[in-house]
C-alpha cells in the first residue's frame, strides 16, 4: 500500500510541474510568438507525446528562427503563429480539430497535419472542418487504414502514410551495437489502466468513462468493458511469476505517471523495480534498452521497443498498435489483443512465457527513421512554400494598389 500512495503523490508533483512548466511555456510565448507553432499533446504527463513534439522540432530546428510547443487541449490560449503543425499523435478527435480549424480559417495554406491518428467518426465532423482539412497544405496519417478513410471522406488524393513520428527522434543512447545496454534476464514491461478507472475513494475500477463512446462507435466492445481490466491484471501477475520463478529481474517502465501508480497498486506483492516516470524520452529509452524482452502496452512503449530492438511482446490495448503491427507487416498473432485477454487468457499466458517475440531489423528500422524524418520535412517544407507564395501575392496586390491609387 506504501508504494501504491507514494505513487499517488508522485502522479500529484508530476501534474502539478507540468502545470507550471506550461504556464512558463505560455507566457514566454505570449512575450514573443513564435514563427512555427509545433501542436500536440504537450501537458508534461506523457512521454510519448513529448517525444513527437521533439521529433518535429529536431527535424526542422535549422530551418526555422523559432518554434514553440503549444498544447492542442488549451489552443485558446497561445498565441497564433505564421506556420503550424500538428505533431500528430491520438489528437484527430473532432473537439481538437474543430478548434483548430477555428483558430487558423484564415491560414490554411500554412498548416500541416503530420504523423496524425484520426478518430473513427471523422466522418461525422462539422462541415467547416472538413473543409478546413481539405484546404491544408499537408495531411499525413500515421496508419494506411486511415490513409485511405480519409482520402475518401476528403477526397483528397495527396494524403500520405508516415509512419509515427518518434520514429524520427535521434535518442541519444541509440548505439550501432544493438546489444551494448542489454542486461541479461531482465524482462521490461509497462501496464496501463486497460478499462479500469479512477475513482477517488476506491482506486481503479472496471470499467471506463468512454463507455457510451464505445457504445455508439464500438458496439462488440460494450461485453468485455468491465472484464478486460481484472484479465489484463491476471495477465501481467501469471507472467511476472513465471519469469521470476525462471531468474529474472523484473522492471516497470511508466511512459505515463498513472502507469507507475497503476503498476504499483496491483503488483507490489513481486519484486519488481520501478522505474520513475520521465517526461524525457532519452530517460524512458534508456531504461528500454537494458531489457532483454518487453511487454509494451501504450503505444509509444511498443514503438520505443521497435526502435530499441528489444524482443517485444505487444498487448494491443488499441486499434492503433494493431494498424502499426499490420503497416509493418508483422504477424498480428506475435501481439496480444484485448478481446483475447478475456476469451483465451490461459492461452496468452502460455504465448507470453513461451513464444517468440517480435523484433524489426536493423534495414527496416533505418527505413522507418527516413520516411518518418522526410514526411516531417515534407510537411514542413509544404507550408513554407505557401507562406512565401501569399507573401509575393501580398506584395504583389499592395504594388497594384499603389499604382491605382
Amino acid at each position: 500500500m506504501l508504494k501504491s500512495n507514494l505513487a499517488t503523490l508522485s502522479r500529484r508533483k508530476h501534474q502539478a510541474f507540468a502545470k507550471i512548466n506550461e504556464k512558463h511555456h505560455l507566457m514566454r510565448q505570449v512575450i514573443h510568438p513564435p514563427d512555427l507553432a509545433i501542436l500536440g499533446s504537450f501537458h508534461g504527463v506523457n512521454t510519448g507525446d513529448q517525444s513527437l513534439g521533439l521529433s518535429v522540432e529536431n527535424c526542422i530546428k535549422q530551418s526555422i528562427h523559432r518554434s514553440g510547443f503549444q498544447n492542442i487541449f488549451s489552443l485558446k490560449d497561445y498565441p497564433k503563429s505564421q506556420l503550424t503543425i500538428c505533431a500528430g499523435g491520438a489528437t484527430g478527435v473532432e473537439s481538437i480539430i474543430t478548434e483548430l480549424a477555428k483558430r487558423n480559417a484564415d491560414r490554411p495554406e500554412t498548416t500541416a497535419l503530420v504523423g496524425m491518428n484520426f478518430a473513427d467518426d471523422i466522418a461525422s465532423f462539422p462541415a467547416s472542418t472538413l473543409e478546413f482539412l481539405q484546404q491544408v497544405s499537408h495531411i499525413s496519417c500515421r496508419s494506411k487504414r486511415q490513409v485511405q478513410q480519409l482520402a475518401e471522406i476528403l477526397h483528397k488524393d495527396d494524403i500520405l502514410y508516415t509512419p509515427d513520428n518518434a520514429f524520427a527522434y535521434p535518442f541519444r543512447s541509440l548505439s550501432s551495437s544493438i546489444d551494448a545496454h542489454r542486461q541479461p534476464k531482465v524482462l521490461g514491461f509497462n501496464a496501463l489502466n486497460l478499462f479500469m478507472t479512477w475513482v477517488r475513494g476506491k482506486g481503479f475500477v472496471p470499467g471506463t468513462p468512454l463507455a457510451n463512446w464505445y457504445r455508439h462507435h464500438n458496439p462488440e466492445i460494450v461485453d468485455y468493458i468491465d472484464r478486460i481490466g481484472p484479465a489484463y491484471i491476471k495477465y501481467f501477475n501469471s507472467v511476472i511469476s513465471i519469469y521470476r520463478a525462471r531468474g529474472w529481474e523484473m522492471v516497470h517502465i511508466p511512459f505515463t505517471p498513472e502507469d507507475d501508480l497503476f503498476a504499483k497498486t496491483f503488483f507490489r506483492s513481486h519484486q519488481i523495480k520501478y522505474h520513475s516516470f520521465s517526461p524525457q524520452p532519452d530517460v524512458i529509452f534508456s531504461h528500454l534498452q537494458k531489457c532483454n524482452l518487453f511487454i509494451s502496452t501504450r503505444f509509444h512503449a511498443l514503438v520505443f521497443a521497435l526502435i530499441a530492438n528489444v524482443p517485444c511482446v505487444p498487448v494491443n490495448y488499441a486499434v492503433k498498435c494493431n494498424d502499426l503491427l499490420t503497416d509493418l507487416n508483422i504477424d498480428t498473432a506475435l501481439s496480444i489483443d484485448r478481446y483475447q485477454l478475456v476469451d483465451s487468457l490461459d492461452e496468452l499466458i502460455a504465448k507470453t512465457a513461451y513464444s517468440q517475440p517480435l523484433l524489426l531489423s536493423r534495414s527496416t528500422l533505418e527505413l522507418l527513421r527516413r520516411k518518418a524524418t522526410t514526411n516531417i520535412n515534407i510537411a514542413f517544407q509544404s507550408i513554407s512554400q505557401k507562406q512565401y507564395i501569399s507573401k509575393l501575392l501580398i506584395n504583389k496586390n499592395t504594388a497594384q494598389l499603389a499604382d491605382f491609387n
